[in-house]
């Protein structure tokens, strides 16, 4: 069954997005205004993200040394029972070997933010480049944060999640695979769509798989 986490609220460390901005702390010496442009140009980031997500948890079984099995459980709304989808590649079926069942999560930042950045390429690149990195952080502390959740709820089943999330893209795993993960997901309810060459639009919309062990 899927779940639909709304509207995630974060705090952000802005020292993990001067870092993702390749500023060392000890090393790298900014300017006081600088350094307060730069974080208020994060907070408007922070302010132009809606952090939507969707995690569906899934049976998985190995039919072969090559592919995964990723049943859903529970039902669809409409009371039908979600499709199993098989996915090839090795490295998945390795990194769930593990597991008994499987997570995954789609996430996105919304389009907002992306037009922000989108705008600022064309008016001021260096902003446009902070704010871009301050998105992608911030996806990536969302993940974190449904990791928390879930990890929260699974103890009461002595169960957690593998501590490291796999995603489409890395690895074997071909960017193919975000096409049934996507369906799967049914993340056009989050506003997200899918290109023709299987990219996740807006940009900041992201897919990830993880196990769960018991």
């Amino acid at each position: 069954m899927l779940r639909y986490i709304n509207n995630i609220t974060l705090r952000i460390d802005y020292s993990t997005i001067f870092s993702a901005l390749g500023y060392k702390r000890k090393s790298t010496e900014l300017p006081d205004l600088f350094r307060k442009e730069i974080k208020g140009w994060i907070d408007e980031a922070l302010h132009a993200v809606k952090l939507d997500a969707v995690t569906a948890r899934c049976e998985i079984s190995f039919p072969d040394d090559e592919s995964v099995l990723l049943s859903p459980e529970g039902s669809n709304p409409e009371g039908s029972q979600p499709e199993t989808i098989r996915i090839a590649s090795a490295s998945l079926r390795r990194f769930l070997s593990s597991s008994s069942k499987a997570l995954i999560m789609g996430i996105t930042a919304g389009s907002a933010v992306t037009e922000l950045i989108d705008k600022y390429q064309i008016e001021n690149m260096t902003k446009a480049v902070v704010l871009d990195a301050a998105a992608g952080e911030i996806v990536d502390a969302g993940f974190d944060y449904i990791v928390s959740l879930l990890n929260r709820e699974l103890a009461r089943e002595s169960g957690r999640l593998l501590s490291k999330r796999f995603s489409p893209g890395y690895g074997d795993l071909t960017l193919n695979a975000q096409g049934d993960f996507f369906r799967l997901l049914d993340m056009e309810k989050l506003g997200v769509t899918l290109t023709d060459s299987f990219i996740l639009k807006p940009r900041k919309s992201v897919i990830a798989i993880t196990g769960i062990v018991y």
